[in-house]
């Protein structure tokens, strides 16, 4: 699991993966995708998650690098739970809105 500075791991992931686009490596590719994947899900940005995650499982599947699926549909897992918990949560809690009393 990713920990310690977000905001600066974010930041060097996402140059790591220019990095690897650059050089054409789908291996690097898959393993920033996947840890972005992570990053976004810990910082509850499920959204840009889930599109992480898609875009790595569609490298894998392209360059036909198994290894790194396990890892990719654990944490497609993960989301999908944490989706689901915040998801009953907020039906449980009715909308996200601030009801002075």
């Amino acid at each position: 699991m990713l920990t310690g500075d977000l905001p600066t791991a974010a930041k060097e992931l996402n140059e790591s993966l220019a990095i690897q686009k650059r050089i054409n490596d789908p291996n690097g590719m898959i393993e920033v995708l996947n840890n972005l994947g992570e990053l976004s899900f810990i910082t509850s940005d499920y959204k840009k998650s889930r599109t992480y995650l898609l875009d790595a499982e569609t490298l894998i599947l392209r360059a036909g690098t198994p290894e790194y699926l396990r890892q990719n549909l654990e944490l497609q897992v993960k989301l999908a739970r944490g989706q689901k918990r915040l998801r009953k949560r907020n039906d449980f809690n009715g909308p996200l809105t601030h009801h002075p009393r």
